[in-house]
Formats: C-alpha cells, sequence, structure tokens
C-alpha cells in the first residue's frame, strides 16, 4: 500500500490502462456500472437525483479506466434535470481533483455550457483556454473544386508552403490567409473561411515548443482527414477499412523551436494538443504563432511518436473486459457501457456488437434492452428500418420487464413519431404522465409532439406543467413569446423573450427577437443595444453584425463609412468572401450609394460567378448586356423562303427542323446561361405528336404556331414544368419557340455540356441550320469534344460540321459550329449507334487515369468497410478450411445463397442485413475480413461489343463491370463477380473475351488485356441421337447444353418454378422442337447443380421428323435452323457501316442410327465457308448404318465497311440453304 500511495493518480490510471495483466477494481465492488447503467433515479425519470449520484462518484472511480461512463452519463443526463445549474459548484470542484484527462475535457465542457446558460461567458472563455486546443490558423483552398477534392488527391500545400505565392483552382487563385474568428475556442469548420465550400481546404498551425517534448494530438472530426506533423504523415483517414471514431489520437514529437501542423480537412474539426495522460500543457509551455508568418521547419524533426500513452477509453475498457470472469448481467453491464462510449465516439458498428452480446448475456434485463435500444436507434450505418425495428423491439421488451421504466416510453414515442403515429406517442405519454406526473423528460416529449401536431391548447397545458416543474426552464416562456407575436402582441412577447433569456442566457438567438420587437415598438436605442448584446456573446454571427451595422445608418447613428468600417471590424476584412461583398451592396444601398453598392455587388459576382440570383439582380441594370445570344442568333421569318417544297430534305422526312439555334455562355466558375431557339415545320402527320408538344425551361422569350396560312397562334398556358402543346398543328404549320436557362455549377464540377446533335439521331427529321455556340471564359478547364465529325461522305447522308473560333478583347473565346441542309438519316439494320455516329459536339472536364482510379479506390473501399457482422460471418462461413481459394469459394457460394434479389445498396454491410443489393461489394468485404487478397477489376466488353470511345478523354463509363481479381501464389488469376447468382466461380462472360480490364493496384492502377476465351468455353451444343425405325417415327435422345452466360443465367430464372411448371414448359419446348412429339422422358438438367451448364435434355418420340417425299423419306440435316439471314441479314446495298454485335459460338453433333429400314439415297454435301467475323461449317460423314451430322458456326464481334457487307450476307444466305437441304432416304428392299 506504501508503495500504490507514492504514485499519483495520472500514474496510477497510466498503469491500469497500460498494464492490464495487473489486477483491477471490479464493478462488482466497486458498483460503477451499477451507478451509470442500473440507477433506479434514472428509471424513475428523477434526472437531477441520477445526475448528482454520478457527481459525487466521479471522483471515486477517478483511477477506474471505465470512469469515462460517468462523464458521459452525466453530459447526457442534463437536459432531463429540473435545475441543471445545480451542477456548477461540484464540477467547479471535481475539475481540480486530478481527473483523468478524458474525462477531464468532457466534464469542463459540460461545466462551460452550464456557464454560457447562467450567462457567464467570462468564465468560459477562461475554462475553455485551459482544454489544450489549438485556435490560430492559416488556411488556403479550397483545392480540387472540378472534382470536390478528395482527401486523397494531392495538392501544392503538400509539396511546399509558401505564403507568398498564388495557386490556380479552377476560377481562383488562391493564397495562404489567416482564419480570423471570435469563438476561438469553438469548432473550426474551414468551410466558414474559404468559398466554396466544395473542395479541401489546408490549415496551418505554428507551434512554439520550450523543448523537445512528446505530445498527443487528439483530434474531433466526422470524416476524413490527413495530418502531418513537420512534414511528416502522422494521420491519414484515407486507407481505413473500418468506420472512423470521431476521436482520433496519435503520438506527435514536438521538436525545440516552431514545430508546422499541416491538416487537410473537408469537415468540422477540434485539435488539441496533451501530455501522455490527456491533460493540456502548463501555460507557458507552448505557443501559437497569431499572425501570418512562416516559420522555418526543424531539422531532422521526427513527427511522430509511438508512445506509450494513454489510451482511449474504450480501449482499456477492453483490455479489462478480456480478463473479466464475471456473471451474466455483470458482463452485459461491461458491454452495454463499452457500447455507450462507441456511440459517443461515433463507431455505432462496434456499439451495436457490444450491445447486441449484452442482450444476449441478460435478455430479462429492462436496463440492458433500455440502453441497447438507445444504440440500436442511433445506428446509421444499419439500414433505417433495421435500425428502428431493433430499437422499438428493445423498448417494448424493457416495458414488458417492467412497465414503470419510464425512459423506455420517451424513446418508444420519438419512434411512433418516424412512423407517422403522433396521436399514439402523445397517448402512451400521457398514459405514463398519469402514473408518474413529476417525469420531466416525458413531459418535454410530450410539449413537442403536441408543438408538431400544432394542438395549442394541450401544448400550453403541458408547458404549464413544466414551468412548474423546472422554474429555471426557457421553454414555456420562448414558446408563449412565440404565440404573442403571432397573435400581434409585441409587449406580451418581448416580456416573456426576456424571462425566457434571463432563465437560459445561451439562447443568443433569443437577443435578435427582443431587438425586432423593441424596434417596432419604437424602442431603436434598446433594439440596438440587444443586438449588439447579441453580437458579443455570438461572436461570429456575421447576419447579427450585419444587422448592427444596417441599424446604425437607418437610426442615422453613423454614415455609411462608419458602419460599413465597423461591419469589417466586426466579421474580419473577407474580400475572398462574395457574402462579405454582398453585405457591403446592402449597407452602401441602404445608406442611399448605389455606385458603391453596384460596385460591392459586382466584386461579390467575380468571386462567385454562378450566383445566378444576384447575376439576375445585375441585369436588371444593364439589359443589354443580358442578350449575349443576339449577335448568334437568326430571324425566323428570314428562313421561311429558304424552306425547299421538294428534294431530298422533305421527301422522306416526316419534320424539318429550320433552326437549331443553342448559344452557351459560360462563366469562370462553370456556371451558364444557355439561350435555346427552335423553330420546325411539320411535314406529315407522323410528327405532329412530338412537333406539337414542345417543352422549355428557364425564362421563355417566344413561343408560338404559324399555320400554313401565316396566322400566328400562341398555346393558352403550360400544362405544367413548362410543358405546352401547340395549337393549330396541321401539315404544313410551323412552331416557334426560344428561351433561356440558367444553370448553376454542379457541386464543383467542371463545365459540362450535350451532347448537342446537328442530325436527328431517331431518324425522322431533316435540319435546315443547325449551329451552336460557345462564349467561353478565358482558362476555363473544361474542353470540347467532337464526335463523327469525319463520318460524312457522299453517300451516307452524315451532315458536315463546320467550326470556327475568335477572340474577343478581353480574353473571351466565341466558338461556333454549324451545320446546314442536314437530311434525315436513312436507317439501316445494325447501322453504329447513333451516339458514335450522329456528328455532335459536348463539353466536358479532362479527366486522367489518375483521376478515375482515385474515385474507384474510395468508393469500393467506403463501400466495404468492416464491421463486426461482416468478421463474424467471414469467420462463420471458412471456419476450419486453409486453403485461400476455398476459403473464396466458400465465401463465394455463401454469398450467392443468401443474397437473392440484386436491388438494392452497393455497402457491404446493407447488402448483408438486408439479403438485396450488389453481391460483389459484399463478397470484397468478406474477403477482406477472411484475410484472402483480392484486387477490384473494373472490366470492359471488346473493343468491337462497345460503342465507339474517345479514349483521348477517359471516363467513368469505360469500365463498368466491377469484378474481383484473385491472384493468388501458384494459382491462376482469376476475375470473379456475383453480378448473377448462378455463374460458375470464376467464370467470365464471353462478351469480356478481348476486353480490357482497369486493375486497381497500389500505389498505380493498370490497363491489362482480358484473356481470349476459346469458343468452347461459352458455346452452345447440340447432342443428339435419331433412331430410325420401320415407319417416319424417329426415337430421338438429344441434349442441348448452353455454356454461355446467358444460359447459366437461365439456371436461377428456372429454379424458381415448381414441378408442374418445369414440365409444362419442357413438354413446351419438346413440341415446339419435335412437333407432335410424344415425351417419355425429358427436362432441364443442371439446375441445381451449380458446376454444371444449363442444358435440356429429352428422350422421345418424333413423329414428324422425317417425312415422306414422293418414293423417299426426308431428314433435316440439323435439329434447330440457325436461320441466320433472319438473324443478321439487312439489305444487301447499304450506305452505313453494319456492326456485328454478338459473340456466338455453336456446335452440333447428331448421329443418326439408319437401322435396317431404311438406306440414304441423297446426301447433300458438305459445306464449310469462312469470311470476316463469321465462319460456318455443315459436314456429313457416313459409316456403315450410321450417319453422323456436324455443325459448327462461329460469329465474331466487328464492323463491316458497306461495301463489305455483301460479302457477309452471303456467307449467312449459304449457310442458310446449306441447312434447307434434305436428306434423302428409301426403304430397304
Amino acid at each position: 500500500m506504501k508503495n500504490k500511495i507514492l504514485l499519483s493518480p495520472a500514474a496510477l490510471l497510466l498503469l491500469a490502462t497500460l498494464l492490464p495483466g495487473l489486477p483491477q477494481v471490479s464493478a462488482a465492488e466497486t458498483g460503477l456500472l451499477e451507478l451509470a447503467l442500473r440507477n433506479p433515479n434514472e428509471r424513475d425519470g428523477n434526472y437531477d437525483r441520477f445526475a448528482l449520484d454520478l457527481l459525487e462518484a466521479i471522483p471515486r472511480f477517478k483511477t477506474d479506466p471505465r470512469v469515462e461512463i460517468l462523464a458521459h452519463r452525466l453530459n447526457g443526463s442534463v437536459g432531463s434535470m429540473r435545475n441543471s445549474l445545480a451542477l456548477v459548484e461540484g464540477l467547479e470542484k471535481l475539475l481540480a481533483a486530478g481527473l483523468p484527462g478524458d474525462t477531464h475535457w468532457i466534464l469542463s465542457n459540460l461545466l462551460a455550457d452550464l456557464y454560457k446558460r447562467a450567462g457567464r461567458f467570462d468564465e468560459v472563455l477562461a475554462l475553455k483556454s485551459k482544454n489544450g486546443l489549438l485556435t490560430r490558423f492559416l488556411i488556403i483552398g479550397p483545392f480540387g473544386k472540378d472534382m470536390n477534392g478528395p482527401i486523397s488527391r494531392s495538392f501544392p500545400p503538400e509539396e511546399e508552403i509558401d505564403l507568398a505565392s498564388r495557386y490556380k483552382d479552377g476560377w481562383q487563385q488562391l493564397r495562404w490567409r489567416q482564419v480570423r474568428r471570435k469563438r476561438l475556442y469553438a469548432t473550426l469548420d474551414p468551410f466558414n473561411h474559404v468559398y466554396p465550400n466544395i473542395g479541401i481546404p489546408y490549415l496551418l498551425c505554428q507551434v512554439h515548443s520550450t523543448v523537445r517534448r512528446n505530445a498527443v494530438l487528439n483530434v474531433l472530426a466526422g470524416a476524413e482527414i490527413k495530418i502531418w506533423i513537420n512534414g511528416v504523415l502522422a494521420i491519414d483517414d484515407t486507407t481505413r477499412k473500418e468506420y472512423l471514431p470521431i476521436h482520433r489520437r496519435t503520438g506527435i514529437r514536438l521538436e525545440k523551436g516552431w514545430n508546422r501542423i499541416l491538416v487537410k480537412a473537408n469537415t468540422r474539426l477540434l485539435l488539441r494538443l496533451t501530455d501522455s495522460m490527456g491533460h493540456p500543457f502548463d501555460n507557458g509551455a507552448l505557443e501559437e504563432e497569431a499572425g501570418l508568418k512562416l516559420h522555418q521547419l526543424p531539422a531532422d524533426a521526427t513527427g511522430t511518436w509511438k508512445g506509450p500513452y494513454s489510451p482511449a477509453s474504450e480501449d482499456a475498457w477492453s483490455r479489462l473486459l478480456a480478463t473479466a470472469g464475471k456473471k451474466p448481467l455483470a458482463l452485459a453491464l461491461e458491454h452495454s457501457g463499452l457500447a455507450m462510449i462507441h456511440k459517443t465516439n461515433g463507431r455505432n458498428d462496434l456499439a451495436v456488437a457490444r450491445a447486441a452480446k449484452a442482450i444476449a448475456l441478460a435478455p430479462e434485463d429492462p436496463w440492458i434492452q433500455h440502453h441497447a435500444a438507445a444504440v440500436f436507434q442511433g445506428a446509421t450505418y444499419l439500414p433505417p428500418a433495421q435500425a428502428k425495428n431493433r430499437a422499438r423491439d428493445a423498448w417494448e421488451k424493457a416495458l414488458k420487464l417492467n412497465e414503470d421504466f419510464l425512459p423506455a416510453y420517451t424513446g418508444l414515442a420519438r419512434i411512433l413519431q418516424q412512423d407517422q403515429k403522433a396521436d399514439e406517442a402523445a397517448s402512451s405519454l400521457r398514459g405514463i404522465l398519469e402514473k408518474h406526473p413529476e417525469f420531466l423528460a416525458g413531459l418535454k416529449s410530450l410539449q413537442t409532439i403536441y408543438s408538431g401536431l400544432k394542438w395549442e391548447t394541450e401544448e400550453k397545458q403541458v408547458l404549464d406543467r413544466i414551468g412548474k416543474l423546472s422554474p429555471g426552464s426557457s421553454t414555456p416562456w420562448a414558446t408563449e413569446a412565440a404565440r404573442y407575436r403571432r397573435r400581434d402582441n409585441p409587449r406580451k412577447a418581448l416580456e416573456y423573450y426576456g424571462e425566457a433569456y434571463r432563465r437560459n442566457r445561451s439562447r443568443a438567438s433569443l437577443l435578435s427577437s427582443m431587438a425586432n420587437l423593441s424596434s417596432s415598438l419604437g424602442g431603436r436605442d434598446e433594439a440596438y443595444k440587444l443586438l449588439n448584446q447579441h453580437h458579443e456573446s455570438s461572436g461570429d454571427n456575421h447576419s447579427i453584425s450585419e444587422a448592427i451595422a444596417l441599424r446604425m445608418i437607418e437610426d442615422k447613428r453613423s454614415g455609411a463609412k462608419e458602419a460599413v468600417a465597423w461591419y469589417s471590424a466586426a466579421v474580419g476584412k473577407r474580400d475572398w468572401d462574395p457574402a462579405y461583398r454582398k453585405a457591403l451592396g446592402r449597407l452602401y444601398s441602404a445608406a442611399g450609394q448605389e455606385d458603391k453598392s453596384l460596385a460591392m455587388y459586382r466584386a461579390a459576382l467575380a468571386l462567385s460567378p454562378g450566383d445566378l440570383a444576384l447575376r439576375k439582380f445585375l441585369r436588371t441594370r444593364d439589359p443589354e448586356q443580358a442578350r449575349f445570344w443576339e449577335p448568334y442568333d437568326e430571324v425566323f421569318e428570314d428562313w421561311l423562303p429558304r424552306v425547299p417544297a421538294e428534294g431530298p430534305l422533305v421527301e422522306k422526312a416526316q419534320a424539318l427542323s429550320i433552326l437549331d439555334i443553342g448559344v452557351v455562355q459560360v462563366y469562370r466558375d462553370g456556371s451558364s446561361r444557355e439561350y435555346i431557339h427552335q423553330a420546325f415545320k411539320l411535314l406529315s402527320e407522323e410528327a405532329k405528336d412530338q412537333i406539337a408538344k414542345v417543352r422549355t425551361g428557364g425564362e421563355l422569350l417566344k413561343l408560338r404556331t404559324i399555320t400554313a396560312e401565316g396566322e400566328s397562334l400562341e398555346p393558352v398556358a403550360a400544362l405544367s414544368g413548362g410543358n405546352y402543346v401547340m395549337p393549330g398543328m396541321l401539315p404544313g404549320a410551323h412552331t416557334e419557340f426560344a428561351y433561356v436557362i440558367d444553370k448553376p455549377n454542379a457541386r464543383g464540377v467542371h463545365y459540362r455540356h450535350g451532347p448537342f446533335f446537328f442530325q436527328d439521331f431517331n431518324y425522322k427529321q431533316s435540319f435546315l441550320l443547325s449551329r451552336l455556340v460557345y462564349i467561353l471564359p478565358p482558362g476555363l478547364d473544361s474542353e470540347i469534344v467532337t464526335t463523327a465529325f469525319d463520318e460524312a461522305n457522299k453517300t451516307n447522308g452524315i451532315v458536315k460540321v463546320t467550326r470556327s473560333e475568335k477572340t474577343l478583347d478581353d480574353g473571351t473565346r466565341v466558338i461556333t459550329f454549324e451545320s446546314t441542309n442536314a437530311g434525315r438519316i436513312q436507317s439501316e439494320r445494325a447501322m453504329p449507334h447513333y451516339s458514335e455516329y450522329v456528328p455532335s459536339t459536348r463539353m466536358e472536364p479532362r479527366k486522367t487515369w489518375k483521376d478515375i482510379e482515385r474515385s474507384l479506390k474510395i468508393f469500393c473501399r467506403q463501400a466495404t468497410v468492416l464491421t463486426p457482422e461482416l468478421r463474424s460471418m467471414a469467420r462463420e462461413v471458412t471456419g476450419e478450411i486453409k486453403d485461400p481459394l476455398e476459403k473464396a469459394r466458400a465465401l463465394y457460394d455463401h454469398v450467392n445463397e443468401v443474397v437473392t434479389k440484386d436491388d438494392g445498396s452497393s455497402i457491404a454491410i446493407r447488402v448483408l442485413l438486408e439479403k438485396s443489393g450488389n453481391r460483389t461489394f459484399l463478397f470484397k468485404a468478406l474477403l477482406d475480413a477472411a484475410s484472402i487478397p483480392a484486387r477490384w477489376a473494373f472490366l470492359r466488353m471488346d473493343e468491337n461489343l462497345e460503342r465507339k470511345t474517345n479514349w483521348e478523354y477517359p471516363g467513368n463509363s469505360f469500365f463498368r463491370a466491377p469484378y474481383l481479381l484473385l491472384s493468388l501464389p501458384q494459382r491462376e488469376s482469376l476475375y470473379v463477380s456475383l453480378q448473377y447468382r448462378d455463374l460458375p466461380f470464376g467464370f467470365l462472360p464471353e462478351r469480356y473475351s478481348k476486353g480490357k480490364a482497369l486493375v486497381l493496384y497500389e500505389p498505380d492502377a493498370k490497363i491489362e488485356a482480358l484473356p481470349v476465351l476459346p469458343a468452347e468455353i461459352y458455346e452452345s451444343a447440340t447432342r443428339a441421337t435419331w433412331r430410325l425405325g420401320e415407319d417416319v417415327a424417329v426415337d430421338v435422345d438429344f441434349v442441348m447444353e448452353t455454356k454461355a452466360a446467358q444460359g447459366w443465367m437461365q439456371k436461377d430464372r428456372f429454379s424458381t418454378l415448381n414441378a408442374f411448371q418445369i414440365t409444362l414448359m419442357t413438354r413446351g419446348l419438346a413440341t415446339q422442337l419435335f412437333p407432335g412429339a410424344k415425351v417419355e422422358k425429358g427436362g432441364f438438367v443442371g439446375i441445381e447443380d451449380k458446376s454444371q451448364p444449363f442444358a435440356l435434355e429429352f428422350k422421345l418420340e418424333a413423329p414428324k421428323l422425317m417425312v415422306r417425299s414422293g418414293d423417299d423419306f426426308l431428314l433435316p440435316p440439323v435439329l434447330q435452323p440457325a436461320q441466320l439471314v433472319r438473324s443478321y441479314g439487312a439489305p444487301p446495298s447499304r450506305k452505313h457501316p453494319y456492326k456485328v454485335r454478338q459473340r456466338r459460338a455453336k456446335q452440333d453433333r447428331i448421329l443418326v442410327h439408319i437401322g435396317k429400314h431404311f438406306e440414304i439415297s441423297k446426301l447433300p454435301a458438305n459445306v464449310e465457308i469462312s469470311g470476316r467475323f463469321a465462319s460456318y461449317s455443315l459436314t456429313y460423314k457416313r459409316r456403315e448404318e450410321k450417319l453422323t451430322i456436324e455443325r459448327k458456326l462461329i460469329i465474331e464481334p466487328g464492323t463491316l465497311a458497306p461495301g463489305q457487307f455483301q460479302d457477309f450476307l452471303g456467307l449467312l444466305q449459304k449457310a442458310d440453304e446449306a441447312e434447307r437441304e434434305r436428306i434423302a432416304l428409301k426403304p430397304r428392299k
């Protein structure tokens, strides 16, 4: 005992957490968990007594690693207390009791909140300043606005930090600035200090240390971040395979002198520096750089430090639990407590696993059920319905075990509200409140329900009860104030708002309401005072600062210059922020200085070109500039004389597009205005509905019908959403419409437009004039991509498109594409897809393969994060299997068996829990959980099966099929997908033969060729035996087998049929193949055997297979004619290329037993033909009384020029002719 007395409390905690093998104080002896998790005061709804119990217990348990649960439970109980300010004195004493670091921090924040409620704002700042928070930052960004980051993408600050440099990103020139804010100790949102709120900002904090020291960097962040310490990467969340905790800690080494902490984050965050025990350093030990100054990096900096340092509470607790030998209820409490800690740290998956273990250990304990329900309800990673149902079941079980378990009622009420059952929730709460009228949490929940239902009388009654139970509550007063305000009683509203604020001074927004009411009552001085009070208490609320400055002008307290200066000082000079510029514009406007106001608005628009509302406002000041399209537009009447009455433009067309004009003005941030002007002439009734229905968007400029007689008509009104039906639409009539659309930039992506087609891709209309004009600002990163501009020739009817370009004085580029007299394209079978064949343009960002690789890796990693459920399933399925490949097979089979539906999520855990969704992503997560190496590979078909692709502009759609590449030592590499349930493990569909795979290797992805599959892997084959008898009836045995992917996929469909349905279907197929067949037996083969391809097998008598012709009998050479001309044929003369869009292989073998009753009188000649993309053979081999007929067909995908098609068609015709030949037989004499 003497040795223990020599150790400080901090040393005791460190030993307890780092040396789990030492004896620990048990929960049974101390009652910590009973106090925190089974407290009768909480059960009875007495949260004031519950909170005091916790407050008094914390000092006694401060050396127990689980003490943090007491702090969390205390923090969570405050909102249900009658008088939370009663905790202040106890908390002040507690913070001087040498608590563990995280527990101290939780309670310090709680005390700061209570100070704020009491209006003790100076003490709030004093308290927060002692927590080791980093508060002084430089900032730059956002980078990567084109693709909204991501965190894994590298940007210039990672290579160098130069405060004097500027970096181009999109339309912006970025530079380092100071983060200016009043609330230094609040959570820092980087996007409050950069514009726009997309992409990646960087933060730089420089810390001076008096000595070289080890420290712990505590980070609170809700998303992935990266942090460098003195240039050394210390935190990188972009490689994690699990959900992120909110609180991360890492050991760092601060060198003597200045140190750099560089943070890359697009999320709110908080940073603390503490010692190894989680306590802030003494005053003076560390100092932050407060100016715009860059200090030299320390020489030979190591950056990180591995410890030892105090681990997170849940880690220390888990170590204790691993060695605990307790009774089921005691163990259940341990798991429940850990679940709560995990939940507060954002690890809902771990929390759910612990809560489930707790229920399994003590299912009949209402406390365990209640705590688990709260965990389930907050588990956002679960499918919402499952989270809600599990929570409801647990709370209902808790009430079944103890009908007076009060907290369960409020939990169930929340669920009933989610289910739109507010009446039922209110009824349940009213019932329990009749028995327990002082249940304050229940009253608050009931008040919220009544408020949502707008039941004012009932709500008022409940608020009166809340006010009596909790005189310090501001809610009754604020709610009543709002009611008086709605009833136009400002004096009473002001009085009640004042009472509400006196009870809770953290509700600073009430001051603005009071200021508005005071102003309406003529109390301008009082209103001004209230606004300033709000400003002082809220810190960085810029709208309040603007309201004060505006009141300074309106009340004649100062001129515009002084008000603007005050506002700028209040919010910090934010010249980079368009909101700041617009606020100045409003202030100048209020002062009557319109020129300065417009200058500020124009400056705001320069910073935010995509602010469409502001742009529209400024256009009203300069209407001439607004009509940007006029130099490039046409007058419809000028083109009417050019409309031909006859000729190729009108002869075969249903309608004629006279004008098809688009003028697009793009702004620097990728936002745009697009002018569209179209005019049509209806040529036939066939196109009447299409031409009569006009859909417009944005601002309508022109809409009319010009009848054949020249009368101008306008539609009465839009049907909905800019849809019109034009009147007077008869052949010979014209329609004309024009409109302009404002388009914001979508989430930071580069400007995209199109495609714009210069001919009708439906092959029905002709075009007289098509014109597309791009007006592009200097430096726009997007590029114009043209398609099929080189397809035009003398015969195919594809129009020639011209391009012209000019540069204006300000650097703006005007690029014009135009075509005239474009006739209707004559549609032909198997011609190229219009997207690759009809001339078009589009604008899109130039992506690199690295961009695509990065986005795929991020999505795949985030979709396959591991959870306890996934790890457990992987262990259960693989069991004792040792071989990695066999483990993979077992997981493959299990996923196919469990996940029966395709629709749903790609998130692995949701696919597992919902038993529906993308099986491949679940399979990858299970492989990871089982430590089986596999890489993502995104597959692309044979280029002859894909649409024509411009490889200069890589896109996400190039490789669409997610597969997994299994490359195990001494094993053949396999590509595995679970898109279709019945494909064999490692089966590669024939469409990927000669294709490509984008394999996500580390560190760089590679595009690799897929194997060339031999035809026997995917062929369909028939094996038949025909036995001739005395008459025309033939005994037939045959098996028709399909090895192609489509055949395997049929197995899943047929496996759901019952025996009667299968019999009905198979006999129908037999009759179709052999009219009049008498089936002895037959059916589908391989339906249940995953290793066997899909097959159809029959034994039957075919009475009509052989037919009499005069003295002879005729027998067909094939079971099913290929009918190649019907499948692939077209008129021999073509204008357009012919695309073979299928890979097909067929090999049939029929063995004919001639028997003793017949002999062959005539045998067709063997046929063997081949050409481009096809080969065919039909051969006969006679031996004694047996005849073997073999047919082979191979079709490969490819493109034939118009002149080559006739040869291809000839091959098809010869093959069909060969199959129409018959084997002639005659009776033996």
